[in-house]
């Protein structure tokens, strides 16, 4: 057999393909970590900027044992006894928060109460505790001139607290607040200054015992649903809600567009306001057309009628009589700081500041 006298191929030299692939991956790690750490960082000074800005303005805002955590995708900021208190009264806090963005995504951030709130209602009213279910709220698009944010109370369970005003509700299956920027629809005239939507949902609502909510829902679940166009929202200016709402008002602010539904057992009523405006003292104005379906015991309620149909210091006023499927179109009008259904007063008009 002749030989093999072919000459050996040389060997390779230089690091593998998989020794460069190593190296990249290390680069990236050390890369994203500065990020990761850099990121943190200015969430930690934004935190603390925001808070002394509401401090200066009067604001309570407190919390102890900061924690940020969440490498490598995460930035998680926790915190325990938290409160925060406006200068109006009002106030929210909890025992934990916890609130965290994906790295790679910071202008959306979500958090979470998952030991319940208390809420301070303002004006004497005392104090709420907020349980059952974790509460949770988003914000996106903060680096937008209206950012969109989003509130969500699963099952809550309402309790005055001692010493408390009572609070209408006991609890519900759900309770959600939506803002955003508004969506002008093609059919729609642009309005000069900013719009916000806003949307809010109560479903299952269970009104605390002999209530004004259980009354008028005769045992029966409540479920709201309104929504409107907040007008001219830039001047949406002050140190609290309702110095805001206040400057707000005063600068032509209205509410627009405005459509409901509300719903307890059989009943059912539609609701409807092309505009609807506040007062000097923060009471709503306007009128709210009403499409009510088998309705009567919500209404009697409303009107403040006994077992008899009477209204109460009040001479006898004719019923409605929406027990059938054939809507009944009725007015709640709110003027000079009272709620009307139809002529007849019914009650204080609600009041925001």
């Amino acid at each position: 057999m002749a030989a093999d006298t072919s000459a050996p191929r040389p060997r390779r030299s230089g690091p593998s393909p998989m020794a460069g692939l190593f190296v990249l991956l290390i680069v990236g790690l050390v890369a994203w970590t500065g990020w990761w750490f850099w990121l943190v960082n200015r969430v930690e000074g934004e935190i603390e900027a925001r808070a002394e800005g509401l401090r200066e303005r009067g604001w309570t805002v407190e919390w102890h044992d900061q924690r940020i955590s969440g490498w490598p995708f995460r930035a998680r900021f926790e915190a325990r006894h938290v409160t925060i208190a406006a200068p109006s009264g009002h106030a929210i806090s909890t025992p934990r928060m916890i609130a965290e963005a994906n790295a790679y995504a910071p202008t959306h951030w979500v958090a979470v109460a998952e030991e319940g709130l208390v809420l301070t209602r303002g004006e004497d009213k005392g104090r709420v505790a907020i349980g059952g279910g974790a509460a949770r709220a988003s914000v996106t698009r903060l680096t937008a001139p209206q950012p969109t944010f989003a509130l969500q109370l699963v099952e809550p369970e309402f309790t005055a607290l001692p010493g408390s005003q009572p609070f209408p509700l006991s609890g519900a299956d759900r309770v959600e607040v939506h803002l955003r920027q508004h969506q002008v629809r093609d059919d729609e005239p642009s309005s000069p200054g900013r719009q916000i939507d806003v949307f809010f949902r109560l479903e299952g609502a269970r009104g605390r015992p002999q209530g004004p909510i259980d009354r008028m829902t005769a045992d029966a679940r409540l479920d709201l649903l309104v929504e409107a166009v907040v007008d001219d929202a830039e001047a949406l200016r002050g140190a609290d809600i309702p110095t805001a709402l206040a400057a707000w008002s005063a600068a032509g602010g209205r509410f627009q567009t405005v459509k409901g539904e509300v719903r307890a057992g059989d009943a059912e009523a539609l609701m409807t306001s092309p505009v609807l405006t506040l007062s000097e003292d923060g009471r709503l104005q306007g009128v709210v057309t009403l499409d009510a379906r088998r309705a009567t015991p919500m209404l009697d309620s409303l009107a403040g009628r006994d077992a008899s149909g009477q209204v109460e210091g009040a001479p006898a006023a004719p019923a409605p009589t929406p027990d059938t499927a054939r809507p009944v179109e009725l007015e709640l009008i709110f003027r000079d700081g009272r709620a009307y259904l139809g002529a007849f007063p019914i009650a204080p008009a609600p009041k925001l500041f």
